[in-house]
């Protein structure tokens, strides 16, 4: 039996249907207003290049459009406190997305998220034979889905990130100790490495990038180094970072703190996949449980089963 709806539901729903609406049409005017103003500002400054002014956000799809309009919308309101943002901002950066609409985009998909994730449910189970706990309970969950989707999608892909970071850092130490041997500056180094592994292994290389600006541009060299671990939280970049800038404090050599540091990095890769290596024989048991063992006890007992059961017959 699908659910019977009562006049006052339905009225109820109605109006949450509306102002729902009426809350996205706001923000949506009132972003795309504050995006013709920053065009226009766009334009006066770059007047004198009298170059084309795009944004960044014209190229995206609609509906990523609209959740970063939502999301900025958000942001600029104050909804969230100044810690959250910048943990969501450090959680999106950390993940390898530095884009300035980023954080704008996850905020919306959150919106968008909790918003229609209770509608889609609504669509496809009014007509089932549900009883009203569950059909709220489905919608609850839907909800609840719509705001984690974004968080666990962020999750995966920072942890994919990361990895790639740290698993071309060994190779990029490599490089590193081959460009300062040659006689390049630590700064000329990092940034020749950051290019040359831009096809191998392109976040690591961004991540180089990244910090060779910083040491371009900040007054102490160790606060760009130290920087690169607080950016991504890898323990191994934290330490390369913090050898490197007592290196550049203290004076010792360059090229051997680079070696140990390779060295280090790949024994601990190593010492990774051993462990790895040593969980197989205990995540290989309920398989053999599960499979291989009835399997062992059909034949090794089948025989006498089957006499046993032809003697009592009898």
């Amino acid at each position: 039996m699908s659910i019977a709806l009562t006049p006052i539901q339905m009225v109820l729903i109605g109006i949450t249907m509306v102002v729902l609406l009426v809350g996205v049409m706001i923000a949506v005017r009132i972003s795309e207003r504050q995006r013709r103003i920053s065009i226009r500002l766009a334009a006066i400054r770059e007047s004198s290049s009298d170059g084309p002014v795009e944004t960044v956000t014209d190229n995206l799809p609609f509906l990523q459009s609209m959740a970063f309009r939502i999301g900025e919308f958000v942001r600029r309101t104050r909804i969230l406190g100044p810690t959250t943002i910048k943990a969501l901002e450090e959680t999106v950066r950390a993940a390898g997305y530095r884009q300035s609409y980023m954080l704008g985009l996850f905020i919306g998909a959150k919106i968008m998220g909790i918003v229609f994730g209770p509608m889609v449910a609504w669509i496809f189970i009014h007509n089932m034979d549900l009883s009203t706990f569950m059909t709220y309970a489905i919608m609850f969950f839907a909800l609840v889905l719509g705001m984690l989707l974004p968080d666990w999608i962020l999750r995966k892909q920072r942890e994919a990130y990361l990895s790639a970071v740290e698993s071309g850092l060994p190779d990029g130490l490599d490089l590193l100790v081959i460009c300062t041997e040659s006689g390049l500056a630590f700064e000329g180094a990092i940034d020749r490495v950051g290019v040359e592994m831009h096809e191998t292994h392109p976040e690591l290389a961004t991540e180089f990038s990244l910090t060779s600006a910083e040491l371009r541009i900040l007054p102490d060299r160790r606060q760009a180094l130290i920087n690169m671990g607080e950016r991504t939280g890898l323990e191994v970049l934290k330490r390369f970072g913090g050898t490197l800038a007592q290196t550049l404090q203290y004076g010792t050599p360059l090229v051997q703190a680079l070696r140990v540091l390779s060295n280090e990095m790949r024994q601990i890769r190593l010492t990774r996949f051993e462990e790895r290596a040593a969980r197989l024989p205990v995540l290989l048991t309920i398989p053999m449980i599960l499979f291989i063992l009835p399997c062992t006890f059909l034949i090794v007992g089948g025989p006498a089963g089957i006499q046993l059961m032809d003697a009592l017959s009898k």
